[in-house]
Parts: structure tokens; sequence; C-alpha cells
């Protein structure tokens, strides 16, 4: 086997070193996150053995690594994880069992070869991790092959070819986190409040106590209490937004992380930019009967504005996935969003994608003009290849759009994006968001809401100067409902503005929305 060239050199994010970790947290970012982006690494190094399968597949996988790759220890008290690349590069130094799990089964994932990732507990704590096809123990670090040493527990992550995405054993969510969630929507349609302390004590009584879980069901209870607000026939969509205001006042800080999320740069959306963000892809219309689709769903709170049934979503997270197939979607699947696209146009697009950085390798070049260097960036141009020459979509990206001393854009990836934008869409506004209004989220973190209302049938423009811009910063709730309300078509605005205007202003301004987005609960 000609083992020259294989792969690539390796780039800086081929190499992740985690100092406070969990085994958990650890294994939920090599299996949801960190495999399924290095698949393209190992192609070359795949087709090596295509010839083969079954047991011996496996035999000539695990012979190979103990022939090229040498096994040693991350350094005590770190977590030292590579992608393929960086494996290869250290294979003569040495590298450790994830790094072997990750090499293989990225080789496995170019050749379709169903598998599982195995994560043991000899009695210390979670301590070994290895690829197990089919009945076959794939595990370099051992010296036998098919081997592997006595354990107490297990924890098991199924890549299963026959879906189409990486689908884990369980995809419903458990009795006792039904319950939870059905006591938190009871709780914030009553108006009371939790902090961290009184949440977690609350998921307790229902066997609910790792707080990863806790947080994401909570949002999930947000979730519904929120759809059920916004498809309320009874209600004006003014009545709907300060209804959900009130929810997101009440609700809980979202702020637990995880070393996913951090990497990831992964928040939910604020409730009330949810809606309107979708109040502006139904263009103000009550009956709206187009279809949806949002990309990376995470709980669902992007599509608040719409019934279920409407929506195709998509997330690659195993536990916001299951929170997925509980909302009663058109369809949810769990693939790679920057790969896999659905092979459909829809009427409306709404994405609110991670802000994380991506792998030089992993730049989008268009049309030899733009390259896109952002993970959000990225992902929006995937989600808009699904729009409809007419449709509508509502995109948050992170950061706010800067000038230089000529009013252009200043130079960099949000020029970039925003010139590929604006040559091919429709671009009815760019809405700087202070991060102020994402607070209950877990984060102060600038944002913008760009809005399109669909595709230029000529190619043609640039960003606007500043002096076209709208470039003011939104500080307020009231101000972010009258911005994005401005962009309704003539008809569905002036109707708008002549019956809410003034009583919402009225209402707001007796409550400062910024103070109790400060409230500590």
């Amino acid at each position: 086997m000609n083992q020259s060239l294989l792969l690539q050199r390796p780039q800086k994010n081929d190499y992740i070193e985690l100092i406070n970790y969990s085994g958990d947290d650890t294994f939920n970012l090599i299996t949801q996150n960190l495999i399924p982006k290095s698949v393209e690494q190992t192609t070359s190094l795949a087709n090596q053995f295509k010839l083969y399968s079954g047991v011996v597949l496996c035999q000539k996988i695990y012979e190979f690594c103990r022939a090229y790759i040498n096994y040693r220890f991350d350094k005590e008290g770190t977590e030292q994880i590579r992608l393929p690349r960086r494996t290869w590069a250290d294979r003569q130094k040495g590298v450790d069992c994830e790094d072997f799990t990750i090499f293989i089964s990225s080789i496995l994932h170019n050749l379709k070869v169903n598998h599982t990732i195995k994560m043991v507990d000899f009695g210390q704590g979670w301590q070994h991790i290895y690829v197990v096809v089919e009945d076959v123990v794939l595990d370099p670090v051992q010296d036998k092959f098919n081997y592997e040493d006595s354990y107490e527990t297990a924890r098991e992550y199924d890549f299963d070819f026959a879906s189409l995405g990486s689908i884990g054993r369980s995809l419903s969510i458990t009795s006792g986190e039904k319950q939870f969630v059905k006591q938190v929507q009871l709780e914030l349609e009553r108006n009371e409040k939790h902090n961290k302390r009184s949440i977690e004590k609350l998921a307790s009584k229902f066997g609910v106590i790792d707080k990863t879980d806790i947080k994401e069901l909570t949002e999930l209870a947000i979730v519904n209490v929120c759809r059920k607000i916004a498809n309320d026939k009874s209600t004006s969509d003014y009545e709907k937004y300060l209804n959900i205001l009130e929810t997101y006042r009440n609700q809980v800080i979202l702020s637990h992380r995880t070393s996913i999320s951090i990497l990831l740069q992964q928040y939910s959306t604020a409730s009330p930019i949810a809606f309107l963000a979708g109040l502006y892809v139904k263009n103000g219309v009550n009956e709206y009967q187009g279809q949806i689709f949002e990309p990376t769903a995470g709980n669902g709170m992007m599509t608040i504005a719409f019934r279920p049934e409407q929506c195709t979503v998509n997330e690659i997270d195993d536990t916001r996935y299951k929170n997925l197939l509980t909302q009663g979607f058109r369809k949810a699947t769990q693939i790679n969003a920057i790969y896999n696209t659905p092979n459909e146009k829809f009427d409306g697009v709404i994405t609110n994608p991670p802000f994380g950085a991506v792998d030089q390798r992993d730049y989008l070049k268009i049309d030899n003009k733009y390259i896109l260097k952002d993970l959000d960036h990225i992902l929006s141009y995937y989600a808009l290849n699904n729009l409809k020459s007419d449709g509508r979509c509502a995109i948050i990206i992170g950061g706010h759009t800067h000038y230089d001393s000529e009013g252009r854009v200043q130079a960099g990836k949000n020029r970039v994006f925003l010139s590929y934008l604006y040559r091919y869409f429709k671009v009815d506004d760019v809405i700087n968001i202070n991060g102020d209004l994402y607070s209950r989220q877990g984060t102060s973190f600038d944002i913008r809401l760009i809005l399109i209302s669909g595709i230029k049938q000529v190619a043609e423009g640039f960003a606007p100067l500043k002096e076209q811009a709208r470039g003011e910063v939104i500080n307020t709730f009231e101000e972010l409902y009258e911005r994005v309300t401005s962009n309704f078509s003539q008809e569905t605005t002036s109707t708008l503005k002549i019956k809410y205007k003034y009583r919402l202003r009225l209402q707001l301004q007796s409550k400062s929305l910024s103070s109790v987005l400060h409230e500590k609960n």
C-alpha cells in the first residue's frame, strides 16, 4: 500500500486541546462534530481499502494503524484531540485513543460502513474510546486485533448509513423528560420565574440531572409556549409579540455551556427576535401557507411563527434533534448542513447558524470572486440555495457591520459576505442588534438580522455605502419591532402601524426592557 501523500498537511483547526473537560462532553464533541468534519480528510486513504469488506476490512484498517501510527497517552490533565491530517502528521511521536477513533471512523464514513463509537469506564470514570463494526472491535491501542478489555459501563453512538445522518440509539425523550418539559411550560404560562438553581432542582424531581439536558429541555418548553402564543388565531401579531416578550422576561437565563457550544459559538435565539424573523418571512400574512426550511434548527426556536407541519428542519446535535422530533415537523433530518441540503426549494428560509471559525480548507469560494471564511456565512450560503426565487429569508449572523473612512463596509470577511448577498439577492435590510437583547440566552454577543425578499434575476450590485445603509444599532425590542415590520409590504405595514404603533410605545415605555434583560434571577 502506497502511504505517501495519503493525507494533506494539517491545518491549525485540526488540533484541539481541552483543559477543563468531561468525558461526556468530549464524547459528544467527537461524535457529533469532529468525526463528521473529518470525513473529507481521509477520502484518498479510504480508497486504499475499497477492495475489502467485513472482518477483512477491519483487520486491514487495524493493521495499517498499527504499522504506521504510534500510540501514546495525552499529557496528564489535558485532552489532546487530533483530526486525521494532524494524526498522520504526528504518527511518529504518537497519538491517543480518541485520535485513532476519529481517524478510523472517518475512513469508515467514506466507505459507508455502519459502525459504533464506544466509550468505556473501567471503574475510574470514562477512560477509553474505540470503534466497533458489528461485533468486531477495531482498537489499534490493543496489541491484538478484535480485542477489548472488560469494563464496568459503556456509552455508544451509532453511525448508520441507512439513514441520512448520524443518528444515535435513542430517538425519543424519556417520560421523565416529557414531564419536566410539561411542568416548565405550565410555570411559564403562569408567569413563574426560575433561576439556575431552582430549575435544576425542579428537573431532579423528574430524574433529569444532566445540566446540558436541563438547558435543552428548558428551551424546548420555551419553544412550545412561544409557538402556542405565535399561532393563536384570536390575537394580533402585535399582541403575540408582547406576550412572547413577557415569556422571554420570565424565562431562566440559559447560561450553561458545553465544550461543543463553546467551540462552535452556538447560541439559541431569543424568542422575540425569532418571532419577528418569522413574521418577516410571512410578510405579516396571518394565514401563511408557505413551506419553511431551517437547516440549523437547534430546538426549533426560529420556527415558532409557523405551524410545525409547514417546516422542514435539520439539526446535527443528538439532544436537540430528539427535541425536534417531539414537535410534529413536516420533516426532521440530522445531517451536516454544509455538505447536505434538501433537493427542494422553499417559500421561506430561516436560520441562526453557529458563529464558529472553520478550517482554511473549508473556505467557500463563489464564482472565483467571493471567499467565505466564517461558519455562519458558509451555512447561510447553503441555506439560501434552498430558497425559491420569490421566497423570503431571515438570517442571524454574528457581529455588527462597520464602515471605513470612505463609507464602505470595512474590508474583510463582512464586506465579502455582504457584497455576495447584495449581488445575488434582494436584501431588504441588515439590522445591527445590541447583544443585550440576547442576554437571556447566556450571551450578550452583538448580532445582525438579515432580511431577504427573493433572488435577483440578474446578478448585480454591491453592499450599500454607510450613508445609504440603515446602520444604526437597535437597542430596544420596541425599535426592533418597528424596524422589522417596516420591511413588510406597503399595505401590511400601514395597517400594522395604524393599529398598533401607539399602543406598543405606550406599553413598552412603562418598563425598560433593557433593565429587565439584566435582572438576575
